[in-house]
């Protein structure tokens, strides 16, 4: 058990590395929005985003995306989970693949009405790129899931961590399959009813209320489910960066309490325990040493370390005193003659 108490300030290291250069004033766009998703969350692993300035088809802004999505992994929060990349190496503390991308972001160069500035002052006419490139990481770092519909049926293989916190109006969460099988036309409602909302501790603290999110009666793919609600959350609203669609002249510069509530359940604000993986045979000729490391996101209370330990099927009382170093904590079991399971 960890206790949260007093946040430490957030930080993290966004790295840009474009499919090719830019023009100087859109890299500046680019550059000037991963510092202020750098402010939201800490993260000991650079967060690696692939920028593409590039043809797409009219009228089509730009998409981001996680590279891959992992579940299972130490430092996890929830079993069988998927989480984007880039904050499966936040939880895990390490690098999970390699030197590929995290986050893979395109904008179409072709589109004329762009603003291109941070000052934020685009005419009536035009689109603002600084919020596009906003939302749109926004959705690569964790503000998508993993459910999709096919045939008037709503599914998943795994849930996303985003979908863990999708309830409706009941309150009733929709990866409960007690209530709503996986894929089935009752989840397709659920998703076309107008009535989903993304609610965790978090947004219900510093939102006052949980977030709705767009689920319209005619379901929306690219739309509908990862964004919030545009009548809800009108333009100049503080949540209006993650709507699904941005007007003219529009200038949204705020995350937003929901996407930064969300994020910080989601496990970009997180304790994590990166424990090792022992053999299932032990050495009887020396101790058996357990180590974790512990990361946390606040200030956390060392006697709440816990480590349990069943030895022959029988539970011993928890142990609460280990040798610390740095923020490794190890307890060393007396090596034993006879063999123990």
């Amino acid at each position: 058990k960890l206790d949260a108490s007093t946040q430490t300030k957030a930080s993290a290291t966004i790295v840009l590395t474009y499919e090719t250069a830019p023009p100087a004033d859109v890299k500046v766009v680019f550059e000037k929005a991963a510092a202020v998703w750098s402010t939201v969350f800490s993260s000991d692993v650079p967060i690696n985003v692939y920028v593409k300035w590039a043809s797409l088809a009219t009228n089509v802004l730009g998409s981001a995306g996680a590279t891959a999505n992992v579940r299972n992994f130490v430092g996890a929060n929830r079993l069988n989970t998927f989480y984007p990349i880039a904050l499966a190496e936040k939880m895990a503390h390490k690098n999970l693949n390699g030197t590929n991308a995290d986050v893979v972001a395109t904008f179409n160069s072709d589109f004329t009405a762009w603003y291109i500035g941070i000052d934020g002052m685009p005419t009536i006419n035009q689109i603002d790129l600084y919020s596009v490139v906003l939302h749109e990481i926004g959705h690569g770092l964790g503000f998508i899931g993993q459910v999709g519909v096919e045939d008037g049926k709503a599914g998943y293989g795994y849930p996303g961590i985003f979908d863990q916190f999708m309830v409706n109006d009941g309150n009733v969460a929709l990866m409960d399959t007690n209530n709503f099988k996986n894929p089935s036309a009752a989840l397709f409602t659920q998703v076309t009813s107008g009535k989903i909302t993304l609610s965790s501790p978090s947004i219900l603290q510093n939102n006052g209320s949980a977030g709705k999110l767009y689920t319209p009666s005619a379901y929306s793919a690219g739309s509908s489910i990862y964004h919030v609600d545009q009548v809800r959350y009108p333009v100049g609203d503080a949540n209006a960066l993650m709507t699904p669609q941005i007007a003219r002249g529009e200038v949204t510069r705020s995350i937003g309490p929901i996407v930064t509530s969300a994020f910080n359940d989601f496990g970009w604000y997180s304790s994590n325990l990166i424990g090792e993986e022992f053999d299932d045979t032990e050495d009887q000729a020396t101790d058996k040493v357990f180590s974790v490391k512990v990361y946390s996101d606040t200030l956390w209370d060392e006697s709440s370390l816990k480590l349990y330990l069943a030895i022959n099927s029988t539970i011993f009382s928890p142990i609460s005193t280990f040798t610390k170093a740095g923020n490794t904590y190890s307890y060393s079991l007396p090596k034993s003659a006879s063999s123990r399971n």
